[in-house]
C-alpha cells in the first residue's frame, strides 16, 4: 500500500461496507504527484482511491463515527488547516483558519465535537471545537508539546501526547481538559496512543526497547 502518514483507520461508511483511510505517503507507488494525499480502499485492500485529489498535503484523515464524513489535515490553502468532506470527497469545508498549524483531528464519539492539536499560541497545545468549526477553545496550555489526541470510547478523556515531563509521553486528561497525568512513565519515546473497544487500556508505539513497538498500558 505504500508508505503511509499516521495511522489507519477503519469504519464502516454510508453504503454498509467497511473502508481504510490512509493518508499516503509521497513515495508510494500510488502517489505518482509526490504529495500527500487521502487515499480510501475496501478493507480486504481492493478498491485503492484518492477522494481528495490536489497539488496539497492532505493527512491525519479521522473516519466521523458514523462513517459519513472525514476530517483531515491540510496545506490546500497553503496554511495547515482542519477540513472536513464526505466520504466521497465532496462537500469540503474548511473548519480552521488561523496562521498557526492545527493538525491530528479526532472526532468525539457522539460526532458533536472534534478535538485537535494547534501551534496557534507558539507551541502545540491541544484545542477543542464543535464538529462544524464554531467555538474553537484550548483545552491544554503548557509551554512544552501536546500533540496528537484521541477521544475514549466514552467520551470522557482524551489521550495525547506530550514532552511536558522531558520526553515524549502517554497523558490522559478529562475531556475539559482537567486533570492531565502520565500513564506511560518511561525515559523511551511513547507516541500515537489508541484506546481499546472497553476504555479501560491504551495502545501506543514506543521506542523504549531500541525499537518501535506496540505496547499497552492499564488506564484507571
Amino acid at each position: 500500500l505504500g508508505r503511509n502518514i499516521g495511522k489507519p483507520v477503519i469504519a464502516q461508511v454510508a453504503d454498509g461496507d467497511w473502508r481504510v483511510l490512509l493518508g499516503n505517503g509521497p513515495e508510494s507507488a500510488a502517489n505518482t504527484a509526490n504529495l500527500i494525499t487521502i487515499d480510501v480502499i475496501d478493507a480486504d485492500g481492493a478498491n485503492r482511491k484518492t477522494v481528495l485529489p490536489h497539488k496539497a498535503f492532505d493527512e491525519a484523515p479521522r473516519w466521523s463515527p458514523d462513517g459519513k464524513l472525514i476530517a483531515l489535515a491540510s496545506t490546500r490553502d497553503k496554511n495547515q488547516d482542519i477540513w472536513v468532506c464526505d466520504a466521497d470527497g465532496k462537500d469540503l469545508k474548511r473548519l480552521t483558519s488561523d496562521l498557526g498549524p492545527d493538525n491530528g483531528p479526532t472526532w468525539s464519539p457522539d460526532g458533536k465535537q472534534i478535538a485537535f492539536c494547534s501551534g496557534r499560541s507558539g507551541n502545540f497545545d491541544i484545542w477543542l471545537m464543535n464538529a462544524d468549526g464554531s467555538n474553537q477553545r484550548s483545552l491544554t496550555n503548557h509551554p512544552k508539546m501536546d500533540y496528537w489526541p484521541v477521544w475514549s470510547p466514552d467520551g470522557k478523556r482524551i489521550a495525547f501526547t506530550s514532552n511536558r515531563d522531558g520526553n515524549y509521553e502517554i497523558y490522559v486528561m478529562n475531556a475539559d481538559g482537567s486533570e492531565p497525568r502520565n500513564v506511560s512513565h518511561h525515559p523511551g519515546v511513547d507516541n500515537f496512543a489508541t484506546w481499546s473497544p472497553e476504555g479501560r487500556r491504551l495502545a501506543f508505539i514506543t521506542n523504549r526497547a531500541g525499537t518501535y513497538d506496540v505496547m499497552v498500558v492499564d488506564v484507571k
